[in-house]
């Protein structure tokens, strides 16, 4: 073997780890530390840096790279026949699924330039650099075996870049195959790319948010370009029954938990830090746990990478009662916390890989019981709340004691492949049953909502993805549908932050939302009744 030759293999076989390195590092650890926009620009710089560096290296001709229009007849042939009958049989089974669906149209455009740009790295990296470490029809003894050797490794290494996405690992291995086997026959960088963009478009339309699982790959974990403001509400009564507004500003770095106390006006009538030694404020529960006359308030530590599982609680005028860490679950992303039945139930912040767990505690912060559920097809943690059985489910005739813990009620935090699901588990019966309730994914926002004639609700919103409408809907506790409107309305929302009280003292709750979650989102809070109508609302926090 010649010294030119080994020295191609090596600097392929070093090109294609390092690659794959920056692939791999920033979709396992880099996009989830604060600063990953930086690891964005390392990892496209560096990718950048490699193929050119690439080319120059192999002295990479046009005609290689299949920037060429002299086989553009041959290749429309060939990748406009061929993408034609797979584009078909694709939206064929699309159709016979039931699952057309496309929230937004501006996905497509994305989607056609992205096309681009992978067919060229696919083509004219990965495979390019492939056939110089494994051999081409050009160093093989056999033609057959030297195309197609590159072409395996090329599409295995595509696929893998889409772990643990198995769904999509398989369409993208197949894809490599496809796309790589005819531009080692035919190379054409633009039939390539349209025939991408055209089934990528296809599968996009029926398939992206069931089998795809939304495209989501790497680890999956509370992404930073979801941080920012908005804000988060709670809602109850103090020791006269007003009713009363607690909020927290939405979670980023170096924003504090900020408790602030409002009357359903806007007044405002009490402020403090829960945590002035953290930051990325944090999540907040307003109920009644024995203090004292009046309602008190639950701070969870927010959702920081290296936040604890601390729960503090307040009274209303932000006198500390009582503290506790709950120290197994102490891996960082901070808690979720919800006071119900007179209990606090606990459960892991946001974090990569945390399971799905419910902790009940005393109000001294004794630990009385836990749940693991293993099967709710949820990843990193959950949120949850109780049902005391003077408000169980109507079906349920267990003989529990009144104003003990009945159900469990669980759903999903707002991670990406989260769907907005309510599961609602029965703790004399053991069993669990869910509730479809928005049909989006990206977690949802869920409250209680006391309804008339004494019988319980829940209100939903979508979690907090770029777009998502404020949508409010209503469920009653069997699944059936009671209300859905727009809160409010704003092209840019990210969903809403919603709990519930009753402002006007008739027995029936009415909602309060907090804008969502979102990179420079003000700071609203609005009140509104169960039909939609406004109320009220005001800015929690200053500019």
């Amino acid at each position: 073997m010649g010294k030119s030759v080994l020295g191609k293999k090596l600097f392929a076989l070093f090109s294609l780890g390092l690659f794959s390195a920056l692939i791999f590092g920033y979709l396992w650890w880099g996009r989830f530390q604060y600063y990953h926009d930086r690891y964005i620009f390392i990892v496209f710089a560096g990718g950048l840096f490699l193929v050119a560096a690439n080319h120059l290296y192999h002295r990479d001709t046009l005609r290689r790279l299949g920037l060429r229009m002299d086989n553009f007849r041959r290749a429309a042939l060939w990748y406009g026949g061929t993408t034609l009958v797979l584009g078909a049989g694709i939206a064929a089974l699309g159709w016979l699924s039931g699952d057309l669906r496309l929230d937004r149209w501006s996905d497509l455009v994305t989607y056609f330039a992205w096309a681009a740009i992978q067919q060229y790295l696919l083509q004219n990296f990965l495979r390019l650099r492939s056939e110089d470490l494994i051999g081409s029809a050009k160093t093989s003894s056999s033609a057959v075996g030297g195309s197609l050797m590159p072409v395996f490794l090329t599409a295995t290494l595509f696929a893998l870049y889409h772990l643990p996405n198995y769904p999509l690992v398989c369409m993208t291995f197949v894809g490599g195959l496809f796309w790589c086997f005819l531009y080692a026959l035919i190379p054409n960088f633009y039939w390539a790319w349209l025939s991408q963009a055209f089934l990528v478009t296809i599968v996009t339309v029926f398939f992206k948010y069931d089998v795809a699982n939304q495209f989501q790959v790497g680890l999956p974990g509370y992404g930073y370009p979801f941080y920012g403001s908005g804000v988060k509400v709670a809602a109850g009564y103090d020791a006269d029954k007003n009713p009363v507004i607690a909020t927290l500003p939405g979670a980023d770095k170096g924003t504090k938990a900020r408790v602030k106390i409002f009357t359903v006006g806007g007044l405002a009538l009490a402020e403090w830090d829960a945590f002035e030694e953290l930051e990325f404020s944090g999540e907040i529960s307003v109920g009644e746990l024995g203090f004292g006359p009046g309602d008190e308030v639950a701070i969870a530590a927010g959702p920081g990478p290296n936040n604890p599982p601390l729960v503090r609680i307040f009274d209303l005028d932000g006198k500390l009662l009582g503290q506790f860490r709950v120290e197994d679950m102490d891996r960082g992303f901070g808690a979720w916390a919800s006071i119900d039945c007179g209990k606090l139930y606990v459960s892991p912040g946001p974090g990569p890989g945390r399971p799905q767990q419910v902790l009940e505690f005393s109000p001294a912060g004794q630990l009385l019981r836990q749940w693991d559920f293993d099967d709710l097809g949820l990843v990193n943690g959950l949120r949850s709340a109780a049902l005391c059985s003077d408000t169980a489910l109507s079906e349920n005739g267990s003989p529990v004691p009144q104003g003990e813990t009945s159900h469990l009620l669980m759903w999903a935090s707002d991670i990406s492949v989260n769907h907005s699901t309510l599961f609602i588990y029965d703790l004399v019966q053991s069993s669990l049953r869910s509730i479809e309730t928005l049909g989006t994914d990206f977690g949802v926002n869920l409250t209680l909502v006391q309804l008339a004639e004494n019988r319980l609700g829940v209100g939903v919103a979508p979690g907090p993805l770029h777009g998502y409408p404020p949508l409010i809907q209503g469920f009653d506790l069997k699944g059936e549908k009671l209300w859905a409107f727009f809160g409010f309305e704003d092209p840019d929302s990210y969903g809403s932050n919603i709990a519930a009280v009753d402002i006007d003292g008739d027995g029936e709750d009415e909602l309060v939302l907090g804008e969502g979650i979102g990179p420079e989102r003000p700071p609203m809070v609005r009140i509104v009744r169960l039909n939609g109508q406004l109320v009220t609302s005001w800015r929690a926090y200053p500019e």
